[in-house]
């Protein structure tokens, strides 16, 4: 539970080892990217991942895009993203992560599209293509996008019927698309 003494004993291994390897299926120099940005240092944290992908370009995909959204560089996470997911179409992470890049850069259309392509790259009829059932944040969040500006309203509530009963433990995020449907209404 300390990253910061989990950062230095990577930071000691990496003196030691010489440099960062992979350790199981973990590279030490993408965990320690990782404890970094944990620890409130996101530009430190770029920098250290920056340095593990000129080595390997392929470490730390995800971790990459967030590290370079939350630095400012969209274009760049975005340019990450849209790489990551030609290889793994099915990852409903990678599609809510490029829609916030998009909502980042003002697109909320573009946002939208993306929510959208989530939902039919996953869609799967249970028995069939390893099922999953579709992730209720990527429902909400379309949702909420199509009720704040008020488009698709129709669409949004039957997002919002879907995710409901997907949701465990409702949050703020399920109050408020409340609040939008009965605006809407």
């Amino acid at each position: 539970g300390d990253s910061k003494a989990a950062a230095r004993a990577l930071l000691a291994f990496a003196q030691h080892a010489p440099g960062h390897h992979m350790v199981g299926n973990r590279h030490t120099g993408v965990f320690l990217a990782q404890l970094t940005a944990e620890t409130g240092g996101l530009k430190e944290a770029l920098r250290v991942l920056n340095n593990v992908r000129k080595k390997d370009p392929t470490q730390g995909g995800p971790l990459f895009a967030q590290l370079l959204e939350a630095n400012g560089h969209y274009d760049q996470a975005e340019s990450v993203l849209l790489g990551l997911l030609k290889e793994h179409k099915k990852e409903t992470m990678l599609y809510t992560l490029l829609a916030r890049v998009q909502l980042r850069k003002g697109d909320r259309m573009q946002a939208m599209r993306v929510l959208e392509g989530a939902l039919q790259a996953t869609d799967c009829t249970p028995g069939r293509c390893g099922y999953r059932p579709p992730d209720p944040s990527v429902l909400r969040s379309l949702a909420i996008l199509y009720l704040e500006d008020g488009i698709e309203e129709d669409r949004a509530f039957e997002l919002a019927q879907q995710a409901q009963p997907l949701v465990k433990n409702p949050g703020w995020e399920d109050l408020y698309l409340a609040a939008l449907m009965g605006r809407a209404q």
